[in-house]
């Protein structure tokens, strides 16, 4: 029965990380198209504005969630006859964070030492991120349902709202501030879909009591919201502070992209986390610690995979994106490729923290990476430029990988890791060297050839060292209803 159960579990993971992340990713692809308008019709000057709006509105959503939603994420897959209330105390405390978040945010817009026309869309953006904090409440509760078509259904409407009216308007020679009133349109939308996706699991009340357990509770989580927050944009604000707007949107050309990509393994993490915190309650510990072994060793080789194909399309991705007059950034979207391979590892431990009820240990380790960002943007960039604020991105995210690493001394076998780890540096090291090898030549064929070589060798390389095997049995023994028996037999 519980080897039924795991492999009925994983199964609904698998379900779960297609839906997720295919209207995720679709969503950030829809996202990036309107970059690129701005970019071609604005220039690095409009890109700027649009991504410091967008980092300032961004830290709204924290203000007014609270780690609520995560929270009832968790809580509620664990517990689902909790919903109802759970949802009502966390709305109750939303609508009070709310009303404090829209008064900070026209406050703050007020004093921000930007253009008129720019603090303008910081308001509008942070308005739509104070209605967006409510839609992420009724997506929990698809969630702790282990429904993320749903959410996900929600999120591809608003975002496809969004990023239509907005080329609309743009279209028609609106300015960049008329972005800001198609995010609020489109979100009152999402908003509408949402709640009706939620009220299909429970009876949606609100409890205006101040229940402060819930709020300590959500603490935590909290903490590691406004950390994924500030390892996201914190850098855009930064030097939005110390550099000017064409700065800025020449570095968030890189960034985005970047960002964006690394959605893949947040995203897997987040499908898989109701399932994982499930199993954390039923395996014994041996068989818990061997599944996390696994997955983490999984998404090593992943992340090595994304990050070989990044650095090999980097240059076509750029200019099919921003244009021609970005083309000479390129090079640091491939050296900042090196970001992808401890994204996506930082997802899954932050999962397992998260699953086996550590939030708060996670909660520090994003801390201490955020204060790593910090340090890195302010020392790197006065030197190196942009290439310090992609080499600031790309320390931060290791400083934050190894913290989390530690924090999982307990469960991770790092004798499995290393070996993973090493196999995929060579695999990463020989695509790319046969990259930069075949890219000297100028006919079209080998051209071509150097974009797809390297991601056979890096598959070659995997098959011969038995990683990728191994991956591959594993994935079959979780869909084995006999998997926990064939295990407790080893």
């Amino acid at each position: 029965m519980e080897g039924r159960s795991t492999a009925s579990g994983f199964r609904r993971v698998l379900v779960n990380i297609g839906f997720i992340m295919g209207s995720n990713l679709l969503g950030r692809v829809l996202n990036l198209v309107l970059q690129a308008a701005l970019a071609r019709a604005f220039g690095p000057l409009g890109l700027g504005g649009y991504a410091t709006a967008v980092a300032i509105a961004g830290y709204f959503v924290f203000a007014v969630d609270f780690g609520l939603s995560p929270r009832f994420a968790r809580e509620g897959a664990v517990a689902p006859d909790r919903q109802a209330d759970e949802y009502a105390r966390a709305l109750g405390l939303k609508c009070v964070t709310g009303v404090c978040a829209l008064a900070a945010l026209a406050l703050i817009c007020h004093v921000l030492p930007y253009e008129d026309d720019i603090r303008q869309l910081c308001f509008l953006l942070g308005c739509s991120s104070i209605i967006r904090s409510f839609c992420y409440l009724n997506d929990a509760v698809c969630r702790a349902n282990e429904r993320l078509d749903l959410e996900g259904a929600a999120n591809l409407l608003g975002t496809g709202a969004f990023v239509g009216i907005s080329l609309v308007l743009l279209a028609l020679g609106h300015p960049v501030l008329s972005v800001g009133y198609a995010s609020i349109a489109a979100i009152v939308v999402q908003l509408a879909l949402s709640t009706l996706f939620a009220s299909r699991f429970i009876r949606l009340r609100v409890d205006l009591g101040i229940h402060r357990e819930t709020a300590r509770a959500a603490l935590p989580y909290a903490m590691t919201s406004l950390t994924v927050l500030a390892f996201a944009q914190i850098d855009i604000l930064l030097i939005s502070f110390v550099e000017s707007q064409e700065f800025v949107g020449q570095y968030a050309s890189v960034s985005r992209v970047l960002l964006i990509v690394g959605t893949v393994g947040a995203l897997a993490s987040a499908a898989i986390l109701p399932t994982l915190a499930r199993l954390f309650v039923n395996l014994d510990p041996e068989g818990f610690r061997e599944l996390v072994d696994e997955l983490v060793r999984g998404m090593l080789l992943v992340s090595g995979l994304v990050t070989l194909g990044t650095f090999v399309l980097a240059q076509p991705l750029i200019i099919g994106i921003y244009g021609d007059a970005f083309a000479a950034f390129s090079f640091l979207l491939q050296g900042g490729s090196v970001y992808l391979l401890f994204k996506l590892t930082v997802s899954a431990l932050g999962a397992v923290l998260t699953a086996i009820g550590r939030q708060g240990d996670r909660a520090r380790g994003m801390l201490i990476g955020v204060g790593a960002t910090v340090v890195l943007v302010l020392t790197l960039v006065p030197v190196f430029g942009i290439g310090g604020a992609v080499g600031a991105m790309v320390g931060s995210e290791l400083v934050l990988m190894s913290v989390l690493a530690l924090y999982l001394q307990g469960v991770l076998t790092w004798t499995r890791h290393l070996q993973t780890a090493v196999v995929t540096g060579i695999a990463c090291g020989l695509g790319a060297t046969l990259y930069l090898w075949m890219g000297e030549q100028t006919d079209l064929v080998w051209r071509a050839a150097a974009v797809v070589l390297p991601v056979l060798v890096y598959v070659a390389v995997g098959l011969v060292s038995g990683e990728a095997i191994r991956a591959i049995r594993f994935l079959r023994k979780l869909r084995s209803a006999n998997w926990q028996a064939e295990r407790s037999l080893q």
